[in-house]
């Protein structure tokens, strides 16, 4: 029968068309074949994951392995091809087609009924069917495996759940009976009794989707989370979305597990990173019994224990380089719809409408010189908001620099101008002194010739004299606030005073507390038993009855006088074993160029976490979940590409 097989397919490869560039399989260079093999081993992996999580019934499997069914047969007319024209299969291209050939022999263990281009009669005897042409039009130079440009990209991966073509027409005729009811539910129905029904419904779709494909979910956490969509429902009065989002997915990923492997695995594989973390978050923990004000202690360590679970949710969700790129264009897409919102307000003029809250002026008083609450983003806070655009940011500037697909960089680019914009509109003088640490780090990380870097710089001034006066003037006071001879020096300018005052109380705190700090969350609650004693606040009447808060405005200081010397070390550890162990793997993929592309997506994600760590200096910890957030992107980047499968294959090809 393999004879035969065989010759079937030398038969069916001599038939193989010409692709949509006149070009055949004879002249595809290995570069193009490899980025065929890997495609091939995505749709198989993919097929191989389903199949061990849905039950064989109704023919489920069989639909499954009908999409893969002619794979062995591409694989077997490339390597012939290759034979033929006495050109040697690359070493990297023959590793992933025997782990394609590895994974094929599982599918049929689990689908015996699988084997190639055969498939079985209802009896259960093997029958020979016509084999179809291989669709070498895929084969083209521009293939890519770029987000939202794959054939098999999650995006439009939706086509290819495991049900049948009856199922999905079940789908649509649910989909048009539940578009009426919510139709009638909010033409006639109470409002309250609305949102709910609505959500309910929504949630069981919802439920499904992610059971199937999980890495939605964390696309959903990550929109929400940038969106502060969650809090702004709890605010109105309106569950929160987070909590049972994080629930469904954790439930999706644990169901899915003992699905596939007849166990529960809560773990995931713990390296020196997630080891580090660990000791962070414990001496968070400890310092809840040395907090004079315990409840906002433990107040803190639940929204810090929430935001773990997420970044578990995120890393355990996007497990493979498609998943994961696809969440850093969810992230950049959100940021660019977002921040589209106060460009059209910096435009317009008009500050009135906010879309519903996404586009808030500032909560905390920040005015312009001329007396205007800045722009905040759906948090209402301009600094914090601008230190999260700007993270996205620098994601957007590396797809504009590396991304192939055009379209996606055009995409990236549009985006890219519209989170400036917006950062722009915030009027942050930190967010400023960050991009261009960040910009100088790029052009290192880069190797930007310094004559170029110096053009950057003339071209940068050159374009902050279009900038408005008022934003000019601003910008001008870091210069003038360094100078003890001018007017606009330290002692003069409040803002800066403010925050040197709050520095201050804070490190005072750290010297009477130095090993455990004062306790999480506790800095407000202490401020004003140091600032009197210190000489500071002069002009309030009574610091006994004062209802004014103060943060500490920097995330060092507050550390420090939160969690003391153990806490910023082991946070300082944290960070250093994170971004070495990113700075490691990216380092192995910058050498073969072939995967270049991987080493920019890793360098993006180490300038998102630079620029938090150095806009760390001006902000203190507000709104965590932010960087929390990016910290899982960056975790679940070192679990996908830090994979030892991938760096053998480097280590290999280097030598």
């Amino acid at each position: 029968m393999d004879t035969v097989r065989d010759s079937i397919t030398d038969i069916f490869i001599e038939l193989l068309p010409f692709d949509n560039v006149g070009r055949n399989v004879m002249s595809l260079t290995n570069e193009e074949i490899y980025v065929k093999i890997s495609n091939i081993l995505e749709e198989v992996k993919d097929v191989h994951a389903k199949l061990q999580t849905i039950p064989a019934h109704n023919g489920t499997h069989h639909a499954m392995c009908q999409k893969i069914k002619n794979k062995p047969v591409e694989i077997k007319a490339i390597k012939l091809n290759l034979t033929e024209r006495k050109a040697k299969i690359p070493p990297e291209v023959m590793e992933k087609i025997n782990e394609i050939d590895s994974i094929i022999s599982q599918i049929r263990k689990i689908e015996p009924s699988f084997d190639g281009p055969y498939l079985p009669e209802q009896k259960g005897r093997k029958k020979h069917i016509e084999l179809p042409t291989v669709p070498i039009n895929t084969l083209n130079p521009g293939a890519s495996q770029t987000a939202f440009s794959t054939p098999q990209s999650s995006i439009t991966a939706i086509k290819n759940l495991p049900v049948h073509e009856s199922s999905w027409t079940l789908f649509m005729i649910l989909g048009v009976i539940l578009t009426v009811v919510i139709t009638a539910i909010v033409n006639f129905g109470d409002t309250k009794l609305s949102v709910y029904l609505i959500g309910g419904i929504l949630g069981i779709y919802m439920t499904v989707f992610i059971f199937l494909m999980p890495e939605l979910g964390a696309y959903l956490l990550i929109i929400t989370g940038i969106s502060n969509l969650s809090d702004m429902f709890t605010e109105s009065g309106l569950p929160s979305l987070n909590q049972p989002l994080v629930a469904l997915i954790l439930l999706c990923v644990i169901t899915n597990q003992i699905l596939r492997t007849g166990r529960v695995n809560f773990t995931i594989h713990l390296t020196r990173v997630e080891w580090s973390l660990g000791i962070f978050y414990s001496i968070l923990i400890t310092t809840v019994f040395v907090a004079r004000d315990r409840s906002s202690a433990i107040d803190l360590i639940n929204t810090f224990t929430r935001n773990l679970v997420i970044l578990y949710c995120i890393i355990t969700a996007l497990n493979t380089p498609q998943k994961w790129k696809q969440g850093i264009w969810v992230a950049i897409i959100t940021a660019a719809i977002l921040s589209s919102m106060g460009v059209f307000q910096l435009i317009t003029g008009n500050t009135g409408f906010t879309f519903w809250g996404f586009a808030k002026r500032s909560i905390l008083g920040q005015y312009t010189d001329e007396g205007v609450l800045r722009y905040g983003g759906p948090i209402g806070e301009s600094n914090i908001w601008a230190q999260t655009l700007l993270a996205v940011l620098f994601l957007a500037i590396y797809r504009i620099i590396d991304e192939k697909d055009l379209k996606l960089k055009y995409v990236a680019g549009i985006a890219s101008l519209l989170i400036a914009g917006a950062i722009f509109y915030t009027y942050s003088r930190g967010a400023f002194v960050t991009a261009i640490v960040i910009f100088f780090f790029i052009a290192i990380e880069r190797h930007v010739d310094f004559r170029k870097m110096l053009v950057a710089v003339g071209i940068g001034a050159i374009f902050l004299t279009f900038l408005p006066q008022n934003y000019i003037s601003r910008l001008t006071t870091l210069v003038d606030i360094i100078n003890p001879h001018n007017q606009y020096s330290v002692s003069s300018d409040e803002s800066i005073l403010g925050r040197a005052t709050v520095i201050k109380v804070g490190l005072t705190m750290f010297a009477e507390h130095p090993f455990l700090g004062v306790g999480v969350g506790n800095y407000r609650d202490q401020y004003w038993d140091y600032a009197p004693k210190l000489g500071l606040e002069a002009g309030v009447l009574s610091t006994s009855t004062s209802t004014t808060t103060r943060e500490p405005h920097n995330l060092y200081v507050e550390l420090l006088a939160e969690t003391g010397i153990f806490g910023i070390m082991f946070f300082g550890v944290f960070m250093y074993v994170l971004l070495k162990a990113l700075s490691n793997t990216r380092a192995l993929y910058w050498a073969p160029e072939r995967y270049k592309d991987r080493s920019a997506w890793i360098a993006s994600v180490i300038m998102v976490l630079m620029s938090y760590l150095v806009s760390g200096l001006f902000l203190h910890g507000a709104f965590y979940r932010y960087f929390w957030m990016f910290i899982a992107l960056a975790m679940a980047a070192f679990k996908v590409f830090g994979d030892k499968k991938y760096i053998t294959s480097i280590l290999e090809e280097s030598n």
